[in-house]
């Protein structure tokens, strides 16, 4: 099968195009870089490595009450997240209407009271007050590089006020963004986390750091066992990505 453009649109914020494969549906910001993928065999699975290794955050919160994701693209993450974990609420955050258009349209996004998407910044959303987090996905992407938002010298800082003591965040970052800046993101994640873990991502030029509380290491092959049960997610495999 050729690959088949379904969809093309654009608003103020990013161009949007919507590409079938034989086996997948892929979302593109105007440029070749694919932003999400789905599988057209299963609308769940998680497709794409950094998507993978994003969700190892839950080896730290494997029962997630409520789980906010800043930036949506395909909704891979919070779709997963409502998939496996019954009682989460899952929020999720984009700027753009027409890529919330796009996910709800071409990507089913779940029609339901605990898949709530949130058409606001990033930086407006944590201006608000909310409930408390325990995990937040900071995914931030314009059509080819990172967003500016999370090199602000706070906005770690805003994250930390929506998570609960205990609570994680992990954050996608690309690595040939501005050193300086992402340097100075980094240290302030350091300073406001008592444990920074950093995880390599093979196929792609990403880096994921997750932010969290000091826990025991000894428990996590066995959550990573019981994740991998719960998704099928080879969580017991991706643990090798870990470094501190």
């Amino acid at each position: 099968m050729q690959d088949q453009i379904i969809f093309s649109g654009k608003d103020r914020f990013t161009s949007v195009e919507v590409i079938d494969t034989a086996l997948e549906r892929n979302l593109h910001f105007g440029t070749s870089i694919v932003q999400s993928s789905m599988a057209l065999s299963d609308p769940y699975a998680v497709n794409m490595e950094y998507n993978q290794v994003m969700l190892l955050a839950l080896l730290f919160k494997s029962n997630p009450q409520k789980a906010l994701f800043l930036g949506l693209g395909g909704g891979t993450k919070p779709k997963f997240v409502w998939r496996y974990f019954p009682q989460a609420l899952c929020t999720s955050v984009e700027i753009s209407p027409l890529v919330i258009e796009t996910a709800k349209t071409y990507f089913a996004l779940p029609n339901d009271e605990r898949f709530i998407t949130t058409c606001v910044s990033a930086e407006d959303y944590l201006e608000r007050q909310g409930p408390l987090q325990d995990v937040i996905f900071v995914d931030l992407y314009l059509s080819d590089r990172m967003a500016d938002a999370p090199t602000q010298s706070d906005f770690f800082r805003r994250c930390k006020a929506h998570l609960l003591e205990d609570g994680v965040l992990v954050w996608n970052l690309w690595r040939s963004a501005a050193r300086g800046a992402t340097q100075k993101a980094i240290h302030q994640l350091d300073s406001l986390f008592e444990e920074v873990l950093l995880l390599q991502v093979e196929e792609s030029p990403n880096l994921i750091l997750i932010g969290k509380q000091k826990t025991e290491h000894e428990d996590l092959k066995r959550q990573a066992s019981y994740l991998t049960t719960l998704t099928g997610l080879d969580y017991t495999t991706l643990m090798s990505r870990i470094h501190h």
